[in-house]
């Protein structure tokens, strides 16, 4: 496959991406653009390299030339690096996780069956550019469906970054798109009461730190 991205060039990032795929359309690995130096200001900033905000701004560098030393007359594997990537998803039944329960995870029409971790984590390779996944938890006739939307997660900072974990989490069911006026403080209300926080309705400091330790990032 071609690289989509041109090299040597500097992004507007659009809604959905992140340095993972920016790197995978670029022919790039995920640090070798987060950790460039013309990078440094998204860094500063705090920004998670899997949640971008739509208008952040991403140098692309050029690659570095490698040569390898092989035998001729012979055929020899390359391995790209930093594909695939892992989706990794904790479904809750009433709070509880689902340990050792069998699932499967659908990108693009492909089925990927396994079976959650001891403390009940969906881990499964999925392409670095995927849009979306379903994962199916459990069998017949208790089977979960969740719907994941894999681009789509801005910075916690921002209300529709908050609003998305929030969903998530379970504790909002509404649209992302103009969400009612309430919609956010009500979602944070009803987390930090979950979590045993001050209920203010507010992304503070403790709220912000505790909702990306329970959402994952």
């Amino acid at each position: 496959m071609g690289n989509k991205l041109q090299t040597g060039t500097h992004h507007t990032v659009l809604a959905g991406e992140s340095i993972e795929s920016l790197a995978y359309d670029s022919g790039h690995i995920g640090t070798t653009l987060w950790d460039h130096a013309e990078n440094e200001a998204l860094r500063q900033k705090g920004r998670d390299p899997n949640a971008l905000a739509e208008g952040d701004v991403v140098f692309i560098p050029p690659f570095r030339e490698k040569k390898v030393g092989v035998k001729t007359g012979a055929v020899h594997k390359f391995t790209r690096r930093g594909v695939p990537s892992v989706l990794r998803f904790l479904p809750l039944v009433f709070g509880q996780p689902l340990p050792n329960t069998p699932f499967t995870v659908v990108v693009d029409g492909k089925e990927t069956p396994g079976r959650t971790t001891d403390k009940g984590l969906v881990q499964c390779f999925i392409r670095p550019d995927a849009p979306r996944a379903t994962v199916l938890v459990g069998e017949e006739p208790v089977l979960l469906t969740y719907e994941l939307d894999l681009r789509l997660l801005a910075p916690v900072e921002t209300p529709h970054g908050t609003l998305t974990r929030l969903r998530n989490l379970g504790l909002y069911d509404g649209p992302l798109e103009n969400p009612a006026e309430d919609a956010l403080p009500s979602a944070l209300r009803r987390f930090q009461e979950q979590q045993g926080l001050p209920s203010t309705g507010e992304l503070d400091a403790r709220t912000r730190e505790t909702l990306l330790a329970r959402h994952g990032r």
